[in-house]
């Protein structure tokens, strides 16, 4: 199947054109998919909201370098603004998430006023999602088929008063042993509806203290900051940073729902928006990175840990794509450390933690043989993970009964011996 031409290089249909009436939001989209909208329809003063700081920023840039006036918003929740007898602009993405468009639509809706309408631009002709939710949530749906996309659109009609509802999840999940927290999570954040592996993995191997500063970087719905904040007590303090504002107020929720007081949350993209919390202030820096940006998110959030921690302080970020994260934190921290733990890598910087040498098959690293060990099964768990490395590297496995929550620690099996970058 042949791919279609990206929306942001496409001529806009005159259908689309032809339904915009009255002042215009767009809601989400591409820089580029905005952008190019943008310019062709020519209309003064468009909103642009958008759920993440970084998006926003590029969003602007875009918009600047085309010569178009627009304001560019970062919100958590669409419908946090009115915007009566608009016209919604928007874009079926090839892929993307499919409660986050429900969660669209549906917040689109209750955002207008009757006589407000909606536009969606799709790419393709047989858009299999939108055509139905605009039926559903707003009755009488027009469709313009054209050869290569399809616009669709629809007005919020008088009298359909219907109640907000939330699209959202509840969840449980544990670490160590803390009691059972319940978080909420919603579209448009990473892991919808679970604790995700990598965040379990790194709780599982992070050592946070009773009052302890704690930074979370990428905080998603909160849960690893909770688990840290729950340890550190109430001497203790815990920095919630994402650049999705609907992530950050996700964090916040749980936190309080979790009886946390003491932690801040703070809207950020880049090293600039964290300089206001202090260089060199953090005990603990906690990372899981997005895997979607093929790394350089980790490399970001690894020179963001090492401008805030104290010296001395403790990193970890967990990944299943270390190289890139490696090869900056050998530039930035003296020694540093890996461990595998569920299927993923955590890259740690902590002094204290117990090293123990591993044996190597000195003939095997030299032609680049793998090395495998025998499957052992972990104490207190009824997981087994392979043991196995490449190069003459080994991960050990550990007890995953530490972790965040635990006072002291006992050795933990760990890295090749003697060596600082792990490639």
């Amino acid at each position: 199947m042949k791919t279609p031409v990206p929306l942001s290089r496409r001529k806009v249909p005159p259908e689309l054109i032809a339904a915009v009436r009255g002042p215009v939001v767009v809601l989400m989209g591409s820089p580029s998919e905005v952008g190019n909208l943008l310019e062709q329809l020519k209309l003064p003063d468009a909103l642009c909201l958008q759920l993440d700081l970084h998006q926003a920023r590029m969003l602007k840039a875009d918009l600047e370098a085309r010569g178009v006036t627009a304001r560019v918003e970062v919100v958590k929740d669409f419908w946090d603004m009115h915007h009566g007898q608009a016209t919604l602009l928007t874009f079926s993405q090839m892929g993307g998430e499919r409660e986050l468009k429900i969660d669209l639509v549906d917040q689109g809706f209750h955002s207008i006023s009757p006589g407000g309408r909606i536009v969606v631009w799709c790419p393709t002709v047989d858009d299999s999602l939108f055509p139905g939710l605009l039926k559903r949530f707003f009755g009488k749906t027009h469709a313009h088929t054209r050869r290569q996309d399809l616009v669709l659109w629809a007005v919020r009609q008088d009298g359909d008063d219907r109640p907000r509802r939330r699209h959202e999840l509840n969840f449980h999940a544990r670490v160590g042993q803390n009691p059972s927290q319940n978080f909420i999570c919603r579209p448009g954040v990473f892991s919808y509806g679970k604790m995700d592996d990598g965040s379990r993995a790194l709780a599982e191997i992070a050592r946070v203290e009773p009052g302890d500063r704690v930074l979370d970087l990428g905080c998603g719905h909160g849960t690893l900051g909770v688990f840290a904040g729950i340890t550190t007590g109430p001497k203790g303090h815990i920095v919630f940073t994402d650049s999705n504002a609907r992530a950050l107020g996700l964090a916040e929720l749980n936190a309080h729902a979790a009886g946390l007081t003491n932690f801040t949350t703070v809207l950020a993209a880049d090293n600039a928006d964290l300089e206001p919390l202090g260089a060199n202030s953090f005990d603990v820096v906690l990372a899981n990175p997005p895997y979607f940006a093929a790394g350089s998110i980790a490399v970001r959030f690894v020179e963001q840990a090492a401008n805030m921690l104290k010296p001395g302080g403790r990193f970890y970020l967990v990944t299943r794509q270390p190289d890139a994260a490696g090869e900056v934190m050998a530039t930035l921290f003296p020694t540093f450390d890996a461990i595998m733990n569920r299927g993923y890598t955590v890259l740690l910087v902590d002094k204290q933690m117990e090293l123990r040498p591993i044996p190597m098959d000195e003939s095997a690293l030299e032609q680049g043989e793998e090395i495998e060990d025998p499957i052992e099964e972990i104490v207190g768990s009824d997981e087994i993970i392979p043991k196995r490395g490449t190069r003459g590297t080994r991960f050990r496995k550990r007890d995953n009964r530490k972790g965040i929550g635990m006072k002291s620690r006992s050795p933990r099996p760990t890295r090749r011996d003697g060596t600082s970058h792990d490639r």
